[in-house]
């Protein structure tokens, strides 16, 4: 052994029964720091122990200590993640701080040989900043003020930034406590969890992020990052709420995997429900490089990855390593059955008058003085009599531009006149005019100027016996593969009576509103096309990347005034906007008469709701609001409601006292300003993003992800539902199935019910019900259970323990906990001693 050896390698875990004492004891030269996981914080400041027979553990740890005097231990005050019993102590509102100190230096008296305090206080309250960072202070003088020699090692959540976390722990700046520590043990652990997607408890790209705010912090001779021992199993095959479980995930440590892997458990053991109907299966594990862990599929007869697919429509991407198939809309899918007649504008007996008609369409327009209206003529020809729709293709350039006025023999039909929210808005496709009884032989179709809305365009039409059509997001075609294991006593193992069950793991979103518009800026070249928009006041103009070589470089307009969409006749609607403050003055998005915008005249900034000139509400952040800093702003008018957003957060709601009615939404403010996109969606129409349709080898269809919901009006042609008022969470119904009503923004699990099959090639295809959804992969499991495992073992630990050492140069590692580690990692440790 040498110092060289040892630099950057100290070694520390918790103890948190006396028979893991024993590891200490045999391997007491690999440790340099103990910590004794024993003693619960109480709301009232008292310390109570955490370990049965206290007496005699601290005697046999005094024991070990003298075996192996080079090793460092320490007393775990911790409040296991509780607020409640750690909220008090920080307001200290009844002597509860004072207690606390009490309690400590009265075990730390009874007990000379410890040789400090391990702080794990987790779950600290984040309205609190100032009286956390006080109790971390006290605790560190009440300590050091007994002797020089006394520790302070406190455990510390991970942290990318100052108060920046995935985690609910957002009062920690690692700055503020770098004085009231000898040592801090980072908790770069954790990152996946029960209640989370399968995957490492610690990635190692994330602990790196982590680690290098640390390293800033800290010197980095006070830091140990922290990498974990234990790993989880998610159960997939069912939904946690249906067998009364809060979360999917068990956590466990590697003895626990091992005894899976040579097939000592199953999903029906005696340790759950004991109902002994699935065999006991030794599975191997595949190693992921990546994190360094390994990943077990337990009871999984096949499954397919997005890339694996046989044929699909749906858009494909990745997130790091992880495929994924999408839609991010839908589109009209069409069938026409024993077309008789097809019209196009070559077809046209007549075109006259005010009608613009080039090659492949006409379209309505002003006539000129003493010109007459257009018009346009065609006849078809049926072969007998009969029952036939009669659709037209047609397009809808604006949305004063989506009527014509169309007869048929005579009789008038209209296409077009649609809702606002409409999907088919500026897109080619196929409108339905009638159904029709039809003599055989020859029939007319008009198309008229007067009654049409200008510049409403027509392709021509078709006449069939039935015309189908269908809103479609697309779908993915896969072949499943089952064969049978062997089982631990080499016996062939099936599912119990067949039953098998097919899990989708997916992401899904909540409800967005229904998109009317949508700008990004990047088709227009200098300025706003004036089709589109009206510059009400002020200077307005598109600014576009120069450094952005693709078709559509990133662009935003920028300018001071308001600036709107050419058309004043939307109601109900939702103006989403990222909009940019560059000077102290107001700017935000505006619908009629109203404007949501950012008071930057405000040190830290204001949000502001302005009907005219009257201001009618008002707030501050919570924070501070910046200039030249892009934030997603959202102006919801519902009837007399309005909301403002903040990056998806609600900082104003306002009734008015009477509704605003039809308006244009845009942009506006009194400084210069930038947006780099402008978005209307319709406020009482909501998109769900939740739903697939699996269909099965026997070509049935389930329908999976759908949450029922209570107080709606849905539109089953564009797969729409319509709330008049009220927030949409709010109509949510807890399914009966278990699945949750809240929907996770990580990788979910959809399950169908129990399918029966045997061994055998499968083609199962799943279709995208909803656009939004993003799918990974497809798992055909065992009906009484089936799971994914995620654990680290000690080649895990020793990579962790090397990046810690050779790239962060910090003191060393502590593993969270002694129990659940691979054995071999005692063999590959460094010695201290």
């Amino acid at each position: 052994m040498s110092a060289l050896e040892t630099q950057h390698r100290e070694f520390l875990s918790w103890i948190q029964t006396v028979d893991h004492l024993g590891t200490v004891e045999r391997y007491g030269n690999k440790f340099t720091g103990v910590c004794l996981f024993w003693l619960n914080i109480q709301a009232d400041g008292s310390l109570t122990e955490a370990i049965n027979d206290w007496d005699a553990a601290m005697e046999k740890a005094r024991q070990v200590r003298e075996k192996w005097p080079h090793i460092r231990w320490l007393l775990t005050i911790k409040n296991d993640g509780l607020p409640s019993r750690i909220t008090p102590i920080v307001k200290n509102e009844q002597g509860e701080q004072d207690r606390l100190m009490q309690a400590i230096h009265r075990v730390l008296d009874q007990h000379p040989w410890i040789d400090g305090i391990d702080a794990d206080l987790e779950r600290l309250p984040n309205d609190q900043v100032s009286g956390i960072y006080q109790l971390y202070e006290r605790l560190y003088q009440e300590v050091k003020g007994r002797s020089s020699g006394h520790f302070v090692h406190v455990d510390l959540p991970p942290m990318y930034g100052p108060y920046d976390t995935i985690g609910p722990e957002k009062w920690c700046s690692y700055e503020r406590l770098k004085d009231f520590c000898d040592t801090a043990q980072i908790m770069t652990y954790g990152f996946a969890w029960s209640g989370s997607a399968p995957g490492s408890t610690s990635p190692i790209e994330w602990q790196k992020r982590v680690m290098r705010y640390a390293v800033q912090a800290f010197a980095p001779e006070q830091v140990l990052m922290g990498i974990p021992a234990y790993g989880h199993r998610w159960e997939i095959s069912r939904y946690p709420k249906s067998v009364d479980k809060l979360y999917r995930g068990y956590s466990g440590g590697f003895p626990d995997f091992l005894r899976w892997m040579v097939g000592d458990l199953s999903h029906t053991d005696v340790y759950r429900g004991g109902a002994e109907t699935q065999a006991y299966i030794p599975f191997f594990s595949f190693y992921e490089e990546e994190d360094a862990v390994h990943r077990l599929f337990l009871h999984v007869y096949d499954y397919v990855d997005a890339g694996d697919e046989d044929d699909t429509n749906l858009h494909r991407d990745a997130f790091g390593d992880k495929a994924y198939l999408t839609a991010y809309g839908k589109s009209q899918q069409v069938e026409f059955e024993q077309t008789v007649s097809e019209q196009k504008i070559s077809d046209a007996d007549l075109i006259q008058g005010a009608m613009v008609k080039e090659n492949t369409y006409i379209a309505p327009r002003k006539p000129t003085t003493g010109e007459k209206e257009g018009y346009a003529k065609w006849t078809f020809s049926v072969p007998k009599k009969g029952t036939y729709d009669i659709v037209s293709q047609v397009q809808f350039p604006w949305f004063d531009q989506q009527k014509l006025t169309i007869k048929i023999d005579g009789t008038s039909y209209t296409v077009g006149d649609v809702p606002q929210h409409y999907p088919y808005h500026r897109l080619i496709h196929w409108f339905k005019l009638a159904r029709l009884s039809l003599t055989a032989g020859n029939h007319v179709l008009e198309v008229f100027g007067s009654g049409s809305q200008v510049g409403t365009v027509f392709y021509g039409f078709r006449v069939c016996a039935r015309f189908q059509e269908a809103h479609e997001a697309g779908d993915a075609t896969f072949t499943l593969r089952p064969r049978k294991f062997v089982d631990r006593d080499q016996k062939e193992a099936w599912p119990y009576e067949n039953q098998l069950k097919a899990t989708v793991e997916a992401i899904r979103r909540p409800p967005d509103a229904a998109i009317i518009y949508y700008d990004d800026f990047r088709d227009w070249k200098n300025k706003l096309p004036g089709e589109k928009y009206d510059i009400q006041s002020g200077s307005w103009k598109v600014m576009n990347d120069q450094g952005d070589s693709s078709p559509r470089p990133y662009s935003w307009v920028s300018g001071t005034g308001k600036v709107t969409l050419s058309y004043s006749q939307f109601k109900d609607v939702i103006a989403t906007g990222n909009i940019r403050v560059e000077k102290n003055g107001k700017a935000g998005l505006m619908f009629s008469n109203l404007w949501f915008c950012l008071n930057m005249n405000y040190a830290g900034g204001r949000y502001e709701l302005y009907q005219g000139n009257q201001l009618l509400a008002y707030q501050w952040p919570n924070g501070s609001l910046e200039l030249n800093q892009y934030y997603r702003m959202a102006l919801k008018v519902r009837g007399k409601e309005v909301i403002g957003s903040l990056n998806n957060r609600v900082v104003i709601r306002h009734t008015l006292s009477s509704e605003v009615g039809k308006g244009a939404w845009g942009i506006q403010g009194d400084v210069p300003m930038s947006c780099d996109l402008l978005v209307g969606a319709d406020a009482c129409w909501y998109a769900p993003q939740e739903a697939i349709d699996l269909v099965l080898p026997d070509q049935s269809v389930q329908t999976l992800g759908r949450i029922p919901r209570k107080g709606v009006t849905w539109d089953e042609q564009w797969g729409l539902f319509y709330l008049a008022s009220g927030d949409e969470y709010d109509t949510r119904v807890d399914p009966v199935d278990g699945m949750e009503k809240d929907i996770s923004m990580d990788w979910d699990y959809l399950h169908s019910t129990a399918i029966t099959l045997t061994e055998g090639d499968y083609p199962v295809t799943i279709r995208m019900r909803d656009q939004g959804v993003s799918l990974s992969s497809l798992y055909l499991g065992d009906a009484d259970g089936f799971s994914v495992a995620v654990f680290p073992f000690a080649e895990t630990q020793l990579k962790q323990a090397d990046i810690a050492a050779y790239e962060w140069k910090v003191r060393g590692v502590g593993l969270w906990a002694v129990g659940q580690e691979d054995p071999q990692l005692w063999q590959m440790l460094v010695d201290h001693v």
